[in-house]
């Protein structure tokens, strides 16, 4: 016999197409994914150098900001003017004490007008003459200048500018920060290398010293110096380990000082050959991971439906009390909950069917005893002295088999209609014409407890297609409804009007009306009790019929205010209808 694909477990029939997915994910991803990947890698590594450069060009503008703030502040002080003036070196201990820290600044140099030290802090000594003097002179005609100065203590940021006063120039002022040490508080932030370059010769670097140097890859002027931002250079081996780098122009005061190298070790920035070893693992492990996947969630699905299925099978056996343990809310769920709706649905079926057979045999039971009762006293009646009370006898046999003969036909009738044998003998009716005959074969009925029942029916009706018989059993239980739940000398209204499509017939009688919370279970079988005064069976025989024909039946009322029972047919019906 050959196997289809959904004649496997559902286990497999999900697992199949998964791996096949998988295996198809896999393939896309080494044919196109890879290459996207090396370009993408290839960006995120410029992406980091071109981070790396930026970040410290804004910590070294920062830092040039701030020298030349603390610079200004002295340059202005009208104090220190006339000290530098007067040339008083304890004057200006006294006004400059404290300042460097103050200001976050490692070496301060005040000059007089000739050229001479009048103070000097920080441990740098004597600043390189030739740049000293270039910046003074930028700061004589500026105001303010910035530059890199070699010292005997090693590279200072320095800011110069002149002390004025109201009576001009008096001197000038250098503030300087250790360019070594700003290199290494901007390596933590970066979190590469860092060398800045002057004259072609290296100033001042990160990377550990060997033998007291810089290593020589770092040491080297044929490094690429240039002002263009985009110039780079990937796989650069320094002191044995693996660095990317960018280089980049270095401008102070807005001019070009120096030249600058970030080395960003590729530790830190993945390879495109790093990437695809990783990318390769990984999509294998979570093919692999995902084909158990798979695999188990198709076993979980396919041990819950078997659940369902056990369940299905023990109700078509006739075990009505079981149900599905609903755990989730999803199709599975779902599936369950209808199933428990079902059988729930069948269980009631067959306490309906008890019920039904209960209340027959209880309506059927009282009317034979009586008959029983009364035949047993009319054959010990004697030879006729007691002819009068045997009337009287005769009349209650009489009266309780019509009695019962009513409850066996309405019986048999919401039994033919549940069981979908009746058949509807639709034909055009004069509805008017047949609620006169309705209403005057009920007036007999009535009389006997004195209520008035009257009519309103339109002009002039158009024939309905309606079953006459079964309309007119209808509106008799519904009159006859009427009758028994109201107190004599009752008024009872039958009202026809027509709207659009629809004919509607109405009967209203002002009894003391049925409570709210009965009013709904009126026509619900599993839901209403017997009545009183009969099996109850005549508003659901009116409704079964009434939807039989396509419409609608309903109640209103409100206690002690009557109460109103209308149904409504379509003007033009179908033939032939049956009970569904």
């Amino acid at each position: 016999m050959k196997t289809r694909f959904f004649d496997l477990p559902l286990r497999f029939q999900i697992a199949i197409p998964f791996s096949i997915l998988i295996i198809g994910v896999i393939v896309l991803a080494f044919g196109f994914g890879l290459p996207l990947a090396r370009e993408s890698t290839q960006q995120e590594v410029d992406l980091k150098l071109e981070n790396a450069r930026s970040l410290f060009l804004i910590s070294m503008r920062h830092e040039e900001d701030q020298l030349r703030h603390a610079a200004a502040l002295l340059g202005d002080d009208e104090e220190i003017a006339r000290v530098v003036a007067a040339g008083d070196r304890r004057g200006l201990e006294s006004s400059l004490a404290g300042f460097p820290s103050r200001a976050g600044v490692d070496a301060l140099q005040v000059f007089d007008q000739s050229g001479a030290v009048l103070f000097d802090t920080g441990g740098f000594g004597p600043l390189e003459a030739s740049a000293l003097a270039g910046l003074s002179e930028q700061a004589s005609t500026r105001g303010s200048a910035t530059g890199l100065v070699s010292t005997t203590a090693g590279p200072v940021l320095v800011a110069v500018t002149s002390v004025r006063s109201s009576a001009g120039p008096q001197g000038t002022i250098v503030v300087g920060q250790s360019l070594s040490r700003q290199l290494q508080e901007m390596r933590q932030a970066i979190g590469g290398e860092l060398s800045i370059y002057q004259n072609g010769q290296l100033l001042a670097s990160t990377f550990p010293l060997e033998h007291g140097q810089p290593p020589q890859e770092v040491r080297a002027t044929s490094l690429p110096m240039t002002d263009s931002p985009e110039v780079g250079e990937k796989g650069l081996v320094v002191g044995g380990h693996a660095y990317t780098a960018a280089y980049g122009s270095l401008a102070l005061g807005g001019e070009p000082a120096a030249s600058f190298a970030v080395f960003l070790p590729k530790s830190g920035v993945w390879s495109v050959d790093t990437l695809v070893a990783v990318g390769v693992t990984t999509a294998l492990v979570a093919s692999l991971g995902l084909l158990v996947l798979g695999f188990l969630t198709a076993r979980h699905i396919a041990a819950r439906l078997e659940r369902v299925v056990a369940v299905i099978e023990k109700v078509g056996g006739g075990d009505l009390s079981q149900r599905v343990d609903i755990d989730s809310s999803d199709e599975i769920g779902r599936l369950g909950q209808v199933v428990n709706l079902m059988t729930s649905k069948l269980q009631e079926v067959e306490n309906s069917k008890a019920e039904f057979l209960a209340m027959a045999s209880h309506e059927l039971r009282t009317p034979l005893a009586l008959m029983k009762s009364s035949t047993e006293l009319l054959l010990d009646g004697g030879n006729g002295r007691a002819r009068p009370a045997r009337r009287e006898l005769l009349q209650i046999v009489a009266g309780n088999i019509e009695r019962m003969n009513r409850r066996v036909n309405d019986l048999l009738d919401l039994a033919r209609l549940e069981a979908g044998h009746l058949a509807l003998d639709v034909q055009p009716t004069d509805l008017r014409g047949l609620v006169k005959e309705v209403a005057e074969s009920a007036r007999s009925m009535m009389t006997e407890k004195e209520q008035a029942l009257s009519l309103v029916l339109p002009r002039r009706l158009a024939p309905v297609d309606v079953d006459p018989d079964r309309i007119q059993q209808v509106l008799l239980n519904l009159l006859s409804n009427a009758s028994r739940h109201t107190l004599a000398k009752s008024q009872i209204v039958v009202q026809v009007a027509e709207n659009k499509d629809l004919v509607t017939v109405e009967v209203r009688d002002n009894g003391p009306g049925i409570p709210r919370e009965q009013l709904g279970r009126l026509f619900d079988r599993s839901r209403r009790s017997p009545s009183k005064n009969g099996a109850g069976l005549g508003l659901l025989i009116a409704q079964r019929l009434v939807h039989l024909h396509g419409g609608e039946i309903w109640a209103e009322s409100s206690p002690g205010q009557g109460s109103a029972f209308t149904f409504a047919v379509p003007r033009k019906g179908k033939k032939g209808v049956e009970g569904s």
